[in-house]
């Protein structure tokens, strides 16, 4: 990841977005990031051990994601990692959530409106694209 992607990672303030404190360089080119503590988990492994949602808990969920989403979509910043591993639960009685960070280096920065335009970062793999799991009750 290049610094500028790092930097771009700090800047992003939102109460919906884990906040990068700091990032390092170590000598074998990787970057280390310092992130806010969040102790509630990700929000997959809440909603499986809950195993039903209301329609009111899962709108205030939703809510907050679609947050952080726009505010990313107004800094010009595609996630294109978004999945319940990457919500996170700052913890488990106030129920917010932020959506992790990290995974925006995998973001694109759009340059006049296009997202097609000037991406950051071309890491993009098979193992990194998004996976789709049918569930199927027999």
């Amino acid at each position: 990841m290049a610094f500028r992607e790092a930097e771009l990672l700090k800047g992003l303030n939102h109460k919906n977005i884990v906040q990068i404190k700091n990032c390092y360089s170590l000598p074998n080119m990787k970057i280390v990031f310092i992130m806010e503590y969040l102790e509630g988990g990700e929000l997959l492994k809440y909603v499986l051990e809950q195993k039903h949602l209301s329609e009111e808990e899962s709108l205030f969920f939703f809510r907050q994601i679609i947050e952080a989403v726009s505010y990313c979509h107004k800094s010009n910043l595609i996630h294109r990692d978004l999945k319940l591993q990457n919500v996170l639960l700052a913890d488990l009685t106030s129920k917010l959530l932020k959506v992790s960070s990290l995974f925006f280096f995998l973001s694109r920065l759009w340059t006049s409106g296009s997202p097609e335009s000037t991406p950051i970062s071309t890491c993009t793999t098979k193992t990194l694209a998004l996976q789709c799991i049918w569930l199927q009750k027999f």
